[in-house]
């Protein structure tokens, strides 16, 4: 499931990746490949996070 998009043209997933849970990992844009090594893993638990960035107004539209 996707997160949200890394620095570098990666995508950051929500995968199993050959495990029994789920953790945060990258898949590189430009081949498609999911990297094995979790980026963040919460062992005997499934990772389960919303991205946070600070970065609330990138949704926002200006005023005017």
């Amino acid at each position: 499931m996707p997160v949200g998009f890394g620095p570098g043209g990666t995508l950051d997933v929500e995968a199993h990746a050959g495990r029994d849970t789920s953790s945060l990992h990258t898949v590189d844009l430009a081949t498609g490949k999911l990297n094995p090594e979790a980026l963040v893993s919460t062992p005997g638990y499934d990772f389960t996070g919303e991205l946070v960035t600070g970065a609330a107004s990138c949704c926002r539209t200006p005023s005017t």
